[in-house]
């Protein structure tokens, strides 16, 4: 019996082959089979008439994926180092994400689901994949709206993902910005209330700092520099409770903004660190991403300032490490290529700011 199952199995899958529905692969030395997008499809969308079996196979197919896709930092911090693994896996969430929104009856789901979507819309906002991230990031905030009265983290994680893939677009996305981190840090604030003060975290506490700031961030976009400002100093004081200085970079960082735009240059310049205290070691991938935000924020503040040597020094780094990191045609390195040909165009560089 045994072997006529495996002969019929060998069958199928010399039909599924020639069809090239599915196709075999060597991953780190095992055989593996890779199903065809179509074929996977299929297979869920004909369970539309049998939920008990269609709601079994999505939670298995969820199962497998959740094993192998990376988990967003928890406290945010960067993960470039996990950018491979998390393009390996990548169209698996977003298929599941498909049947999910496509099936006529959609399948029951939990927090989790809403999890490892907005997972992907982390990998997604460090890779400045917008599209995707959008999608990710919607479908998670509906799951949401399932628990208003639970996962207060968990659902303030995904709320700040989805603010944090939404902001930079201009002032189309500006509100909705602020209604989430808003609610983000309400969440947090809430969460804290209902904890002993010996039972919040540093995971916990971090994350709240972490919301001021994002408040901060959204406040700076609708121009209130000088009320930005107690957001961020709340952050740093936080962070610094911590042990934790740097974190604080990035509050810093937001603070120096917000001091730029008041016109307050000196104080702004004072924040920007040296770079013998920034991280140093290059073959650290977890470094690159947020290192060249930094570095572009600090060249638009110095731009500002007046110091275009320095801005001109800085942004050509970023567009060569942004060139790496997003493409040629990636947004965040359009962003540089812009703002260099501003630097230019003020150094009397007019043919090569064109």
């Amino acid at each position: 019996m045994c072997l006529q199952v495996h002969v019929r199995f060998q069958d199928m899958i010399r039909v599924l082959g020639s069809r090239q529905l599915v196709e075999r692969v060597d991953v780190s030395g095992k055989p593996c089979l890779i199903m065809h997008r179509s074929l996977q499809r299929t297979i869920l969308h004909r369970l539309d008439t049998d939920f008990e079996k269609f709601q079994d196979t999505f939670n298995m197919a969820f199962i497998l994926i959740r094993k192998v896709f990376p988990r967003q930092s928890p406290v945010h911090g960067p993960q470039n180092d996990l950018w491979g693994v998390y393009e390996q896996y990548r169209s698996h969430v977003m298929n599941l994400r498909a049947v999910y929104m496509r099936s006529v009856r959609r399948p029951l789901t939990s927090m989790e689901f809403a999890e490892i979507l907005s997972d992907a819309a982390y990998y997604f906002w460090e890779r400045n994949i917008f599209i995707d991230g959008l999608r990710a990031s919607d479908t998670a905030e509906e799951i949401c709206e399932k628990f208003p009265s639970q996962f207060k983290n968990k659902r303030a994680n995904v709320h700040t993902i989805a603010s944090a893939i939404r902001w930079n677009r201009g002032i189309s996305e500006r509100r909705g910005c602020l209604r989430r981190f808003l609610k983000s840090l309400s969440l947090r604030q809430q969460l804290l209330n209902e904890l002993n003060d010996s039972d919040a975290t540093m995971e916990d506490l971090a994350l709240y700092a972490n919301a001021w700031n994002d408040v901060g961030c959204s406040l700076l976009d609708y121009e209130c520099y000088e009320d930005a400002v107690p957001y961020f100093d709340l952050s740093i004081a936080l962070k610094r409770k911590l042990g934790d200085n740097t974190a604080c970079l990035e509050s810093l960082k937001n603070k120096a903004l917000a001091l730029t735009g008041q016109g307050r240059f000196v104080e702004a310049i004072e924040l920007i660190p040296d770079e013998a205290s920034l991280p140093q070691d290059v073959s650290e991938p977890a470094y690159v991403h947020i290192l060249q935000v930094f570095q572009f924020t600090w060249a638009c503040i110095l731009l500002n300032a007046g110091d275009l040597k320095k801005a001109h020094e800085k942004l050509t780094n970023v567009l060569a490490c942004r060139r790496n990191l997003y493409g040629e045609s990636g947004r965040s390195t359009l962003d540089a290529c812009y703002m260099l040909a501003i630097v230019k165009q003020k150094m009397g560089n007019y043919e090569n700011s064109v």
